[in-house]
């Protein structure tokens, strides 16, 4: 007999790929899933159905502003007389002049960043009389 036949292993030493899951405990976890799948079912459609209804909640229109004091004194026009006033916003491109960058250790020491990686805009809002 050699030294390099096989052996058979015996029974109770053999490796099992997956480990046999009672049939009881998948059957408890699946009613937990299917149960807490139906309580977050149940809770998101009540909350999209009270949404809706308060969305739909119309203002009382009895405490309407039509015959206000304020109304009918400052009874003026829309429109602009002549005078300028201009309003409008803004974009600048602040970014400035492109110099070489050492990466300070985080490659070699020597080693030089150039190039433009990122333009820096300014936004503002405008007004001139």
């Amino acid at each position: 007999m050699s030294t390099f036949e096989y052996l058979k292993v015996p029974a109770d030493e053999k490796f099992e790929d997956e480990p046999k899951i009672p049939r009881r405990r998948f059957l408890a976890s699946a009613l937990f899933f299917a149960f807490t799948g139906l309580v977050l079912f149940t809770a998101l459609t009540l909350l999209v159905v009270g949404l809706a209804k308060v969305e739909s909640v119309q203002l009382n229109r009895e405490f309407s502003n039509t015959n206000s004091e304020w109304n009918h004194e400052n009874n003026h026009k829309t429109r602009a007389a002549g005078d300028k006033y201009l309003i409008g916003v803004g974009k600048a491109d602040i970014t400035g002049p492109v110099v070489e960058l050492n990466f300070m250790g985080y490659a070699s020491l020597p080693q030089v960043g150039t190039g433009l990686r990122q333009r820096i805009y300014s936004r503002a809002s405008l007004s001139e009389m």
